[in-house]
């Protein structure tokens, strides 16, 4: 899939321009452009995620691969219940897409799968880069909906 180039280019316009909006005139969100930087690995991949839905997609490898290191961890130390939630999660992603609604431009593709994909930056990093990855994923509804590729957001 090339068009994740455009997904994580426009990511980063989507900022700048949410940036440049809340430094001159909203004072809300209070970003420092140094967190974008340093975070500017996960933020480009969240730019991506709501493709995890389609079969050969970055994301979906990318899910799939850290999935299979963390389960591995976990059935190491005997962690059980943490094995389990993770193969779930794991059979969801390869399972979940097969079904109607769910396939690749469905129910990835809406404001509350983007919220869920967001929740992990917010438990492990903290509000600005849940905020962060929240805008980024969100910018790829929005570009998918100038390409016609999505006709319209979805909340769920």
């Amino acid at each position: 899939m090339a068009n994740y180039k455009i997904h994580i280019i426009f990511g980063f316009v989507f900022f700048a321009t949410i940036y440049i909006l809340d430094k001159f005139y909203l004072h809300f969100l209070n970003f420092k452009l140094e967190d974008m930087l340093l975070f500017a690995p996960i933020l480009a991949f969240m730019a991506t995620i709501p493709d995890a839905d389609h079969r050969e997609s970055i994301p979906r490898l990318v899910l799939t691969v850290l999935g299979i290191v963390v389960l591995l961890y976990f059935v190491w130390f005997s962690m059980r219940t943490e094995a389990l939630i993770m193969g779930a999660l794991l059979l969801v992603l390869w399972i979940l897409p097969k079904f109607k609604g769910w396939g690749h431009r469905g129910h990835f593709h809406s404001f509350i799968m983007v919220f869920i994909f967001s929740l992990p930056l917010l438990y492990f990093s903290g509000l600005t880069l849940f905020i962060l990855g929240f805008l980024f994923a969100l910018s790829h509804l929005i570009i998918d909906q100038f390409t016609g590729k999505t006709p319209t957001l979805k909340i769920f």
